[in-house]
């Protein structure tokens, strides 16, 4: 693809003219290497805290971080809009030539990915119509793209109006559903901190307290929450992490130095903002169970997650999990957020799940009608066949153990 060259003043909605008191909209795309986007930050940070519900992975810290999984990437693609010179809106994206169905095709994707765990475009909520309608139109004017594509975006956000815009021009869109993400409400501080799990594992949850027993009958059993990264305690997590499962099938963490440099990177940048939480479990002071987490805005987020498997009989994960339900409750958060898809430990806690799915602009050009069909077509189809013969990997909770950690 070639590189954006020049920098677009574009569209300004004439229906909100300045002289009614209205926003002066412009609208920019712009090709930034990784230092000029974090140049942003100040006010970037600013927008993404005041959304109705700020999430850590919408902050400049977490986003910047993922260049750390890009490396040949030396500039992101980035459409900002501003009013007056304040920044009211940011789609920070990358290109690249990716494959739909067989088909390539030129794309501008979300500065995410598999460890980016949700994406979606930031703008000031109470003029989300205006904004996204003038990001779109310097998307639309720009023909350096056939795809426009972002991952796991949450059901609600701001790029499905994005996609709106798109299809109110004549252009294509495509919706690939993902993760159903499982979130738990937590009840007030005086309440019981699991009324809000399902009854039918309540029996479980009490046998928890049989587990903790008899483990600590092993040494000396302690529990406990850092809000600062450390060299040490991050080590710590890489080892645990690779102790077991993810390590045979390659997907721990210290597997890949560019997966631990994102993580090392978003971890200190939520550390300096005040947003880091890693919990633990240690026994006779070594960790058997660890999460690290994120706190913004009274909820909170659960990233990555790891247990010893040696002491599995004693359920180490949900041992930790129960330590942290009790313990934001008891400091007054309102959620805990999953994350990644709803798998079967996680429905001993709750069974209210985030949908969410990648989406697609797509130009209506031949080559897009092609990855088009292929998009909400073929993949469908092939989707269904796949969890026909296999099952589907979030469907019905009662298929498998989900009391197992």
């Amino acid at each position: 693809m070639r590189a954006l060259a020049r920098k677009l003043p574009l569209f300004s909605p004439p229906s909100r003219a300045s002289a009614h008191g209205g926003p002066e909209l412009q609208c920019r795309i712009q090709e930034l290497a990784w230092s000029e986007l974090a140049d942003l930050t100040p006010e970037w940070e600013r927008l993404s805290l005041c959304l109705e519900t700020p999430e850590p992975f919408f902050q400049p810290y977490w986003l910047l971080a993922f260049s750390s999984l890009v490396p040949s990437a030396r500039t992101a693609t980035v459409v900002t809009v501003r009013d007056r010179g304040s920044l009211e809106g940011i789609l920070p994206l990358i290109q690249a030539s990716n494959c739909f169905g067989g088909i390539r095709a030129r794309t501008l994707r979300s500065l995410s990915g598999t460890h980016s765990c949700r994406f979606d475009l930031v703008c000031n909520e109470q003029s989300r119509g205006p904004i996204t309608r003038a990001i779109w139109g310097a998307l639309q004017a720009e023909p350096s793209w056939d795809i426009i594509e972002a991952l796991n975006v949450p059901a609600g956000g701001s790029f499905e109006a994005l996609q709106e815009w798109a299809r109110n021009d004549g252009f294509l869109t495509a919706t690939w559903p993902t993760l159903r993400m499982p979130y738990l409400d937590l009840p007030t501080q005086d309440a019981d901190p699991f009324d809000n799990s399902p009854k039918q594992y309540r029996n479980f949850r009490r046998r928890l307290g049989t587990y903790q027993k008899r483990l600590a009958q092993e040494g000396n059993l302690t529990y406990g929450c850092q809000e600062d990264l450390t060299e040490g305690i991050f080590d710590a997590f890489l080892a645990l992490e690779s102790s077991g499962w993810k390590r045979r099938t390659g997907g721990a963490i210290a597997q890949s130095e560019q997966v631990r440099q994102f993580y090392l990177r978003s971890l200190a940048g939520a550390s300096q903002a005040g947003d880091l939480r890693i919990y633990w479990l240690r026994l006779k002071g070594k960790p058997i169970a660890m999460e690290l987490g994120l706190v913004l805005n009274g909820r909170y987020y659960s990233p990555k997650a790891a247990y010893d498997e040696e002491f599995s009989r004693y359920s180490p994960g949900h041992l930790l999990t129960h330590f942290i339900i009790a313990d934001l409750t008891r400091n007054g958060s309102c959620r805990y957020d999953f994350l990644g898809p709803r798998a079967r430990h996680k429905y001993v806690w709750t069974d209210s799940t985030r949908n969410h799915a990648h989406r697609f602009i797509i130009r209506p050009t031949m080559r897009g009608r092609m990855a088009h069909f292929a998009l909400s077509a073929l993949a469908p189809r092939l989707r269904q066949l796949k969890y026909a013969c296999f099952g589907d990997p979030q469907g019905n909770p009662c298929q498998g153990n989900p009391c197992q950690s």
